[in-house]
């Protein structure tokens, strides 16, 4: 009980001090929601299905499971085979299978968040609007067509992008304009209104650093100190060998 109680106060300290773009964000999505959310879902509805063709073709991109099923298996399979080799591979192999299950974290860990605010909020979806106008908000109740808010498969691409960008900084602006369109496409397919996104997105902005910390107090993928929290190294070694391609790469185009 008492380390379940000091997580939740490390967590209130958390979103405390990051309320100073808390509060302006839940002020953008109230306006979105009240003048923007209704007239871009009509523009998206009229528009020609070959315009969006691209958009149509990424939809199902953020489904979790694309993302949870093969960094669960790498990491079952890297942490059993890291007990069973010599020491200079075992730590490797072992930072590979903690780095996959960082990754399966940190997706989870924001998608069961998202699962729970869309059962708290239970806004409407925007094919009831098209519908039957409903443009509503039920609150604390649970359905497929009143479960819009916040967007899971925004949430699951942005923590995605985020979790890699904490493994390989260089490439962590690669890795969110990679998510973006994909999370953008739930509203151009009028699956979500462009609220949710927004808001799937801001959970996985909150949820992925606490992830990091939590496996950081834990020497799993990272370790922190006076810098801050910066990759093992293990994790090092493992980025600059995966790295070394596209090194060789830039200067044979150089």
């Amino acid at each position: 009980m008492n380390s379940l109680s000091r997580a939740f106060a490390y967590v209130g300290r958390w979103l405390v001090g990051r309320a100073w773009w808390l509060l302006p964000l839940a002020a953008m999505v109230l306006i979105l929601v009240g003048f923007v959310d209704r007239p871009v879902a009509y523009f998206f509805k009229a528009a020609d299905r070959q315009d969006i063709a691209f958009f149509i073709a990424v939809n199902d991109g953020g489904n979790s499971k694309w993302y949870l099923v093969p960094t669960g298996v790498a990491a079952i399979l890297c942490l059993w085979a890291a007990s069973r080799l010599a020491s200079g591979r075992q730590r490797l192999l072992r930072w590979i299978g903690q780095a996959s299950l960082f990754l399966f974290a940190s997706v989870a860990v924001s998608g069961l968040t998202v699962d729970l605010l869309k059962v708290i909020f239970a806004r409407a979806r925007p094919r009831l609007l098209f519908g039957r106008e409903e443009y509503t908000w039920h609150f604390f109740s649970m359905g497929s067509d009143i479960n819009s808010f916040p967007s899971g498969h925004a949430n699951t691409m942005i923590a995605l992008a985020l979790a890699l960008g904490f493994l390989v900084p260089r490439l962590r602006w690669l890795f969110l304009i990679l998510a973006i369109p994909v999370a953008f496409a739930r509203v151009v397919n009028t699956n979500h209104y462009l609220s949710d996104v927004i808001g799937g997105a801001a959970v996985a902005v909150l949820t992925a650093p606490l992830v990091r910390d939590w496996f950081a107090r834990r020497g799993w993928v990272f370790r922190s100190g006076a810098a801050g929290v910066r990759l093992k190294a293990e994790g090092r070694i493992v980025r600059a060998r995966m790295l070394r391609p596209f090194r060789r790469f830039s200067r044979l185009w150089g």
